[in-house]
């Protein structure tokens, strides 16, 4: 047996090696004492237990643990190990064995055992154990053992704040002979994770009134963090001069909090200020600057901070890449978004299920929804935020029918939809007016008990609106508990377009009642049912009344006084209005066009094109039916083809249905119906209703029997095609298609 002396050597050995952390020495030394016969010394078998758990080697802590004379300090080293290393179930199950052996717990124990229950969100289970070691006087007094006390029932107050049983917190708190700052900080922190952020900044007060108690870094840190949570602007920095007092803003942590703290609160000269005095900012108080900018509209300087990141090495995690791409999306920085997307690959963590979706949505913002479905590809188990954020691309991007597929489709895979995928789905049914489909949503959103949402809610009565179906919308209406201008306006809308239009006027004088304030959307609903009833009065009591809200400049409502003066027969005043535009677009040009065909003045058709021409504004399929409308009106045939081949040749704006129908038109009202029926016949819109219709009714006007005749004909075969035979024998059609 060696000396005494030998054994004291390897314990400070074995001490050394615990507080280097050095597992290769410690694997060394645990040879060493192998082949010495000493691994089961009482005195040796514990250092070796808390050196092999302090050098992060569970496994061989525990092969050790099994060997030896287990006593109290190994068992609370191996518990203690086992919760730093996250093994929380089997450090409870270690616990549970050391009381069965009959080895009674100390204060570290309970600690450990007590942080194990608080990570799991047992509170319970902490409470139990507490209560019964407290019970048999196996914990005793704070000053009798040192503090030791103090540090468990700290550890209680923690159990219970992170598990947000503030109550039992503020319970245990109170019986607190010796509270210090942990015992205040714990409490703090708790109130500012579950929500309670005025309770915490109470605390915080009596913390230094009633105990005199200087406040650490974790304190204010804390503290802070509730000053973010609630915009506390005010008290964030009489905290930051309390903090400057006691020369404690370059910790790490305070000056994290305090940029976070700031940046949030949208003060982001001080945020930078704090950032750049900082001793060595970390990653956490770049995202927290990154972020601040981000969210303030400020995605220039988000970019630019990423791209210094990137520059000084600092790892780039998948919270940085996000905020990166959802500031490019807000820029519709496409490119800057694709070079952020080669460095994720280049990092290999594409696969990571937060990028991918911020990639969907930074590409469905840029209207990028090839790649934004590319990406969408490559998920292997895409969630219910990939799935909103590729059916938002599509709603977004106007690909409605495929919206409304995606939908199907997420359900078939067993998806249960939420509520960001409602709002899409319901868009999609207003834009097409699918009222079946936006019926069987409905019902879907009643079963999962969504319809108490607001956004849901507003979106489901503008969807019943925009379909005209205007009983559900008000139904719905009426059963808001709160009306915002959304839904009010909604409503307004779909009376405006569905009629009966007055009703927009009344619910209008409702929405007064009730003390809203309309905005841009509910004026051009309003203006835009004035100009369907021809109430000019009206609409000039509503142009008073956005001149002296200031808003008459809006682009959206100059183009809606325009058009409202045109339907109500005041062009001159409309021209008026579009003289005065600051920067007239497609929409103005097209309301002009159309208002001056409709009074058949053909020179201003002519001259309006022209000079829209000059001034450098592109044509769309919109203008193209307006002009070609006005055409029609004036009776303008050769500028009216002119006009046709200019939209297909020059422009490459495929004709539609209406565009074909304006021209029949052109050629019937001016006599060309054997023209008009060719030009049909030729074009790939022969099988439309519609422009036979047109052509038929201009024959009945022309006196035109025998091409009239003909127009029946196809017009016959257009209705047949659009219905067959039921299967049933029931000697009746079935629509097939439309």
């Amino acid at each position: 047996m060696p000396e005494p002396c030998s054994i004291k050597n390897l314990v400070l050995s074995l001490k050394i090696c615990k507080k280097s952390k050095n597992l290769d020495h410690a694997m060394c030394m645990y040879t060493y004492i192998l082949n010495e016969g000493l691994e089961n010394h009482k005195g040796l078998s514990e250092h070796l237990v808390a050196m092999f758990v302090e050098c992060g080697s569970i496994l061989d802590a525990e092969e050790v643990f099994d060997r030896c004379d287990q006593n109290e300090r190994s068992w609370t080293s191996l518990i203690v190990g086992n919760v730093g290393c996250g093994n929380l179930h089997h450090a409870l199950s270690l616990y549970k064995r050391m009381r069965e052996d009959g080895v009674d717990p100390s204060s570290f124990t309970l600690v450990g055992v007590l942080k194990a229950c608080g990570m799991l969100g047992e509170p319970e289970r902490g409470r139990e154990i507490y209560e019964e070691v407290i019970e048999k006087g196996l914990i005793k007094s704070d000053d009798e053992i040192g503090g030791g006390g103090v540090v468990v029932v700290n550890t209680l107050i923690s159990m219970y704040a992170k598990c947000g049983l503030m109550f039992d917190a503020s319970c245990a708190f109170k019986t607190m002979e010796n509270r210090n700052v942990v015992s205040w900080t714990a409490l703090i922190v708790g109130y500012a994770e579950h929500g309670r952020e005025d309770e915490a900044l109470k605390c915080f007060a009596m913390m230094q009134k009633q105990d005199c108690i200087i406040p650490n870094a974790f304190t204010f840190s804390s503290v802070l963090k509730a000053c973010s949570n609630i915009q506390a602007l005010n008290e964030g920095r009489k905290i930051h001069i309390q903090i400057i007092q006691l020369g404690a803003e370059n910790h790490y942590s305070t000056g994290n909090a305090l940029v976070a703290m700031y940046a949030k609160c949208g003060c982001l000269v001080d945020a930078q200020d704090v950032f750049n005095k900082l001793t060595l900012a970390d990653c956490m108080s770049w995202t927290s600057l990154m972020v601040g900018y981000s969210e303030y509209g400020y995605e220039e300087k988000s970019l630019s901070l990423f791209d210094n990141m990137e520059s000084k090495g600092i790892n780039l995690d998948a919270f940085i890449f996000a905020c990166a791409l959802k500031a490019c999306g807000n820029l519709e920085a496409l490119e800057k978004g694709q070079k952020i997307h080669l460095l994720i690959v280049f990092k290999h963590i594409e696969n990571e299920l937060c990028i991918a979706n911020s990639l969907i949505g930074m590409y469905s913002k840029c209207a990028s929804l090839l790649e934004a479905q590319n990406v969408f590809d490559e998920i292997q188990t895409p969630n219910i935020i990939s799935w909103a954020a590729l059916i938002t691309a599509y709603v977004n991007s106007g690909s409605n029918g495929e919206t409304l597929k995606l939908f199907g489709l997420m359900q078939d895979k067993g998806i249960l939809p939420n509520n960001a995928v409602f709002i899409c789905a319901l868009r999609a049914c207003g834009a097409l007016v699918n009222l079946n489909s936006g019926v069987e949503i409905h019902t879907n959103i009643t079963k999962m008990g969504c319809e108490e949402d607001l956004m849901v809610s507003g979106t489901l009565l503008d969807m019943y609106a925009k379909c005209g179906s205007l009983l559900d919308a008000q139904a719905i209406f009426e059963k808001l508990e709160s009306r915002n201008v959304v839904a009010w306006t909604a409503l307004i809308g779909g009376y405006a377009d569905h009629g009966p239009y007055s009703e927009a006027l009344v619910s209008y004088e409702r929405m007064q009642e009730e003390r809203i304030a309309p905005n841009i959307a509910t004026y051009v609903c309003l203006l835009k049912a004035c100009g369907n009833l021809g109430t000019i009065h009206n609409g000039i009591c509503l142009h008073f009344e956005i001149t002296w809200k200031g808003v008459e400049g809006n682009q959206l409502i100059c183009n809606s006084l325009i058009c409202m003066y045109i339907e109500c027969g005041f062009v001159s005043r409309a021209h008026e209005l579009f003289l005065t535009c600051l920067t007239p677009n497609i929409a103005s040009w097209s309301s002009m066009i159309q208002g001056y065909g409709l009074h058949h003045d053909s020179h201003m058709v002519l001259s309006c094109f022209e000079e829209m021409q000059k001034q450098g504004v592109r044509p769309n399929a919109i203008t193209f039916t307006c002009l070609l409308d006005a055409c029609s009106h004036a009776n303008l045939v050769v500028p009216g083809w002119e006009y046709f081949k200019l939209m297909k040749e020059e422009y490459g704006i495929t004709p539609t249905v209406e565009h074909y129908t304006c021209m029949v038109d052109i050629l019937a009202r001016s006599g060309h119906l054997y023209n008009a029926m060719k030009f049909l016949e030729m074009s790939h819109c022969s099988t439309s209703e519609k422009t036979w219709a047109a052509l038929l009714s201009a024959c009945k006007t022309h006196g035109e029997s025998k091409i009239g005749a003909k127009c029946f004909g196809h017009l016959l075969q257009v209705e047949q095609n659009e219905y067959v035979w039921s299967d049933r024998g029931s000697n009746k059609y079935i629509k097939s298609r439309g």
